[in-house]
């Protein structure tokens, strides 16, 4: 009977923490949650700066690594762009790509801000 006490207490006492130690409780919570928050925050104000600061490089030499880092395009699509400009020759403006395949507007509005053409506006 004892040992049953004992095994009751133990988990009494870890289940059900008095109110002094619910209070520390919720504040490490609170505290969890608000270095999330802050962290959050501060992350996305970096990559907005980051994504500012970027410069163009000239399409007519970017090679694939160039393209497969952008958002949206693939080593697949990749290939397909510099086989179309080795094919074409010099790309002179950003719309000459909208000739290959599964290259829409949204992909080529991702291309234009990593890139410069001759012929831009």
């Amino acid at each position: 009977m004892d040992k049953l006490k004992k095994l009751k207490d133990f988990f009494y006492y870890y289940l059900y923490p008095s109110d002094s130690e619910k209070k520390v409780i919720y504040f490490l919570i609170f505290i969890i949650l608000l270095g999330d928050v802050g962290k959050r925050f501060f992350y996305q104000n970096k990559n907005k700066n980051e994504n500012s600061k970027v410069e163009r490089i000239d399409f007519n030499l970017a090679e694939i690594e160039d393209l497969v880092n952008l958002p949206s395009i693939g080593p697949r699509l990749a290939a397909k762009i510099l086989d179309f400009r080795d094919k074409k020759g010099k790309i002179k403006k950003p719309e000459e790509l909208l000739e290959i395949n599964g290259l829409g507007e949204k992909r080529l509005e991702i291309i234009k801000k990593y890139f410069k053409f001759p012929e831009e506006d």
